[in-house]
């Protein structure tokens, strides 16, 4: 049985974030590998989840209208894949990982390649044993507990106060966020999908897979800011791991939350949005603005409000901010506009919660 749910696990938050990224990469045209597909792929399922999620959630219908609808749409996006045969080579980018991890004219590793990914991999498992050894817990925690229980119990969303137990006639206080920013609702649907309980899901088997995104965006961020060396970009990793490490001061740093809270959507937010966004905005200093970096952005501004209120925030702020810096440095206007055009959800998003 464990053999079984672990494979459910590998499929549903491993191999199918991978199939719809490259589905999503093929359909904009742009270059891909297996990180990049890992990463977008998440943050679609995450996005869709928000636009699926949202209405059901403000007309306050079963939680099994999300099940049906997003399986429907994870669905009709691996069918599109498999129709512009975007998975053909999914198998060399499993076995090459990356097409510059490969040493010059496809021969084998060179020792500082190995020794390169050896250290990669070290560093993300050690953050891993990490997590699963210090985990932290709190208010938060039972809060979020109860929503995804009471969901999958009542497959009813956000109607029951997670404190008292008695049911909502209006949306107040904490539970407002909640509402705009249903990270719950994913793990609910996880959790409904697996047959694995919500505990289980959000403490120890949903956050491994976000730390692979983590790594994965450290592994693109490396080669922008680095270059194609394995060996430097495994010790770039190596690096983030210490500076991540010893940023554990407080339950309050953003270097804690990635370490001991991942479990909590703004830790998602500060770990694995923000230099997500770094990534795509060094991408675009250096090739331009185009329609389909907006399109992308555009998932990855969504994902991040339906992970937190803060991502709402954060994802806006940084648009506004980049896009002014792009303005002022590259002096198109219209390409800073395209940027700022990403920052649209997040307003909706807020404005939502204004109103609710």
């Amino acid at each position: 049985m464990i053999i079984i749910k672990s494979i459910t696990c590998i499929l549903l938050l491993f191999i199918l974030p991978i199939l719809i990224g490259s589905s999503v990469f093929d359909f904009l045209k742009l270059e891909k590998s297996i990180f990049k597909c890992l990463v977008i792929g998440m943050m679609t399922m995450w996005a869709f989840c928000q636009i699926v999620s949202i209405p059901i959630i403000f007309f306050k219908q079963s939680f099994l209208f999300v099940v049906i609808i997003l399986s429907l749409i994870y669905l009709i996006i691996l069918i599109y894949g498999f129709v512009k045969k975007s998975y053909t080579y999914l198998y060399q980018w499993i076995l090459s990982l990356d097409k510059k991890v490969l040493s010059h004219n496809n021969r084998t590793l060179s020792a500082c390649n190995v020794f390169g990914i050896l250290l990669a991999l070290g560093s993300l498992a050690i953050v891993i044993f990490l997590f699963i050894s210090l985990q932290h817990t709190d208010a938060d925690d039972s809060r979020f507990g109860v929503n995804i229980v009471d969901i999958l119990r009542t497959h009813r969303m956000f109607i029951t106060d997670p404190g008292t137990g008695e049911i909502i006639g209006h949306w107040y206080g904490e539970v407002v966020r909640d509402v705009i920013s249903p990270w719950a609702v994913f793990i609910a649907y996880c959790s409904y999908l697996l047959r694995i309980h919500p505990t289980i899901m959000f403490h120890f088997i949903v956050p491994i897979f976000i730390y692979l995104c983590v790594y994965s965006v450290y592994w693109n961020l490396s080669r922008q800011l680095i270059g194609d060396e394995v060996i430097y970009r495994g010790l770039f990793i190596c690096f983030m791991t210490v500076l991540n490490t010893y940023g554990y001061a407080s339950v309050y740093t953003s270097e804690t939350f990635l370490m001991i809270r991942l479990w909590q959507g703004k830790s998602i937010v500060t770990g694995l949005g923000i230099p997500l966004l770094i990534s795509i905005y060094l991408s675009i200093y250096k090739r331009g603005v185009d329609k389909r970096i907006i399109v992308v952005l555009l998932l990855v501004e969504i994902a991040l409000a339906h992970l937190s209120g803060m991502g709402i925030l954060i994802g806006a702020l940084m648009a506004g901010c980049y896009g002014l810096v792009y303005g002022i440095l590259k002096k198109s206007w219209r390409e800073a506009l395209g940027i700022w055009v990403t920052a649209v959800p997040c307003f909706i998003f807020y404005g939502l919660s204004i109103f609710v």
